[in-house]
C-alpha cells in the first residue's frame, strides 16, 4: 500500500459518513457505472474510489458530475484507473474513477474537499 500512496499525485482521504447528516456532502454521478449519485468512500483532487454493483472494465472513459455541498461541477471526464475483485453478498467492487479536469476546477475542487476535511461550509 506504502508503493501505491507514493504514486498518488494527489493526497487521499477517507469520506466521513455521518449518520446524522441530511444530505451527503459529497457525491459522484456516473451514469455509465451507477444508476444514481454515489457517495465516494474515499477522495483527493484526482478522483474517488466508489463502491459499485459491477465491475467496469479498466480504461474506459465516462462522463461525471461532482457535487459538493451546494456546488456542481458537470461536464467533468473520468477515467476508470483500477477495480477490485467483487466480493460480499450481493456483490459489489470498488472501483478508482480518475477525473480529468482543468488546473482552476481542480483547485475549486480542493478547497470544497478540504471544506469537508474541515468541517466547514462554503461561505461560513
Amino acid at each position: 500500500m506504502a508503493e501505491e500512496e507514493e504514486k498518488r499525485a494527489f493526497t487521499r482521504f477517507e469520506n466521513k459518513f455521518d449518520a446524522d447528516q441530511n444530505t451527503p456532502l459529497l457525491l459522484v454521478t456516473v451514469p455509465a457505472l451507477a444508476d444514481g449519485p454515489i457517495e465516494p468512500e474515499d477522495f483527493s483532487a484526482g478522483g474517488f474510489r466508489l463502491k459499485l454493483a459491477k465491475p467496469p472494465e479498466v480504461g474506459i472513459e465516462v462522463d461525471c458530475t461532482v457535487k459538493v455541498f451546494n456546488i456542481t461541477l458537470s461536464g467533468l471526464r473520468g477515467i476508470v484507473a483500477w477495480v477490485s475483485e467483487p466480493r460480499h453478498f450481493p456483490p459489489s467492487c470498488f472501483a478508482g474513477l480518475s477525473i480529468r479536469i482543468s488546473e482552476g476546477e481542480r483547485d475549486v475542487l480542493s478547497s470544497l474537499m478540504t471544506a469537508i476535511l474541515t468541517g466547514s461550509h462554503p461561505g461560513d
